[in-house]
């Protein structure tokens, strides 16, 4: 073989292998981190917590996977969401003030009972499920406390 011959092999390889590299890469997941908040600084700290989980994981955004943010702004279940199970947050916040008036009325927050919720809220978005051509089941629409048409 001929080093002029030896040569252009070699620089045509060099040329091809990153390019024969870079298309056998498996495409980056992307995940949806969706709150029902909205994106300040008491929300950031449940960003951090979840890419934490992903790191555990072995998964690093921008690095192998890539996270779509988006914040609801307190709009559950009627920004889009299919279905929404969980406290119920105005009952939450009684429960606070009905705490923070033993308090106020001379109770040590020691001697409090620790309290759990009691009431949960589930919701159905029946403009999504049809979006996604689900059908709901009518005894699931039965137990729904709201449902969104």
């Amino acid at each position: 073989m001929k080093r002029r011959d030896f040569i252009t092999i070699i620089g045509g390889a060099s040329f091809v292998w990153p390019l024969a590299a870079r298309a056998q890469q498996a495409a980056m997941p992307v995940v949806g981190f969706i709150y029902g908040g909205s994106a300040d600084n008491t929300s950031a700290s449940y960003v951090d917590a979840f890419r934490q989980g992903l790191n555990e994981s072995s998964y690093v955004e921008g690095e192998n996977v890539t996270i779509e943010y988006h914040w609801l702004e307190g709009n559950y279940v009627t920004a889009g969401g299919l279905m929404s199970y969980g406290t119920d947050i105005a009952d939450s916040f009684r429960q606070v003030g009905a705490y923070t008036g033993k308090i106020l009325k001379g109770a040590k927050p020691a001697d409090l009972p620790v309290l759990q919720s009691t009431k949960f809220e589930f919701v159905i978005n029946i403009r999504t499920a049809r979006a996604l051509g689900i059908e709901v089941p009518a005894q699931l629409l039965a137990t729904a406390d709201d449902v969104i048409e």
